[in-house]
């Protein structure tokens, strides 16, 4: 996990923390973890044993979205990736108790993304390829919404039958394989390019 105190900019992988899916510190750092991660990072993989990475962010129009009352409609193909993928939790306060996360992993409901109420934005994945991935789709749903609302005019959602048909085809061209084929090896490549130390 990020640990609490760096900037974005400052965290490479020497900077990660290791702590076990019951919240036991492992790697030995004068940087701490922030309580919100650990109290439902550590119990959404102690859940889902499949999983290999969860990404918690809160992007300006996913905070947004999460704050609309009618969270997040499906209005181009590339969001039909995380249709019928996507939870909801209820904004408590500041995540910082077991119970919680108990409640989010039960929000979650076995799927790939959740919008967390008055929060952000949680994506999971079985790589973190995956997990990015899907988390890059769940930002750009929510930047397109947001655009199209700021228009003004009659929005025009995907109807039900045709977004479950979308990601039903999504999916598929991937047969069940972790949904980051293409992009994390380019994502990985841009990296490397901007900030060739970045995975020291």
């Amino acid at each position: 996990m990020n640990p609490a105190g760096l900037g974005w900019n400052e965290i490479t992988a020497s900077s990660l923390i290791t702590v076990d899916i019951f919240g036991n510190i492992i790697t030995k750092s004068d940087l701490s973890l922030g309580k919100s991660g650990q109290s439902f990072h550590t119990i959404i993989q102690r859940d889902r044993s499949d999983l290999q990475c969860i990404f918690h962010i809160h992007p300006v129009n996913g905070v947004v979205v999460s704050a609309i009352k009618n969270g997040l409609p499906f209005f181009d193909q590339n969001a039909c990736a995380l249709y019928g993928k996507v939870g909801t939790h209820e904004f408590e306060g500041m995540s910082e108790t077991k119970s919680e996360g108990e409640r989010i992993v039960r929000d979650f409901k076995g799927n790939y993304a959740l919008i967390m109420k008055n929060h952000g934005l949680l994506t999971v994945g079985r790589t973190i390829g995956e997990a990015f991935t899907l988390m890059q789709r769940l930002i750009k749903a929510c930047d397109v919404q947001i655009q199209l609302l700021a228009t003004g005019v009659e929005n025009m959602p995907i109807p039900h039958k045709i977004a479950e048909l979308t990601s039903q085809q999504l999916w598929k061209r991937r047969d069940n394989a972790p949904f980051s084929s293409r992009t994390w090896p380019a994502m990985f490549r841009l990296a490397h390019r901007l900030d060739p130390g970045f995975c020291d």
